[in-house]
């Protein structure tokens, strides 16, 4: 249900709620951060080391829609969400986790999944002092 936007080097850039109105927009992304994961645990590894992935999930008011001019234009999102969502997959790896939610995407959802979580740090974003 949700919308991939681009591939940014090693990374994959989705969203969901944009551009088509998703209401439980929270539960869809944490379904597919669970999908990814067990599809990835299900691939072989390579070259002996298992293949993982990291997942930072977050939900915000941002801006969504065609950026650019008319010689190139692209559908793209603008704000600290975005950012924040990005942050918070790279903040996997000095947690040793695999998916990273904020409390707005857990307190979001309106379909409660069955999920295990627990709070991990309090975490300053650079460039923010909320």
């Amino acid at each position: 249900n949700g919308t991939f936007l681009e591939f940014i080097s090693d990374e994959v850039m989705a969203v969901f709620n944009a551009p088509n109105t998703l209401p439980n927009h929270a539960s869809a992304a944490l379904s597919c951060a669970i999908s990814i994961h067990q599809a990835v645990s299900d691939a072989h590894a390579v070259d002996g080391n298992p293949i993982r992935c990291r997942i930072g999930v977050h939900t915000a008011n941002i801006l969504a829609g065609n950026i650019g001019s008319n010689q190139r234009i692209k559908y793209g999102l603008l704000g600290d969400g975005v950012n924040l969502a990005a942050r918070m997959k790279g903040l996997n790896s000095r947690y040793k986790t695999l998916t990273l939610a904020s409390e707005n995407a857990l307190n979001s959802q309106q379909t409660q999944l069955p999920i295990a979580t627990r709070p991990v740090d309090l975490v300053a974003v650079k460039g923010k002092t909320e």
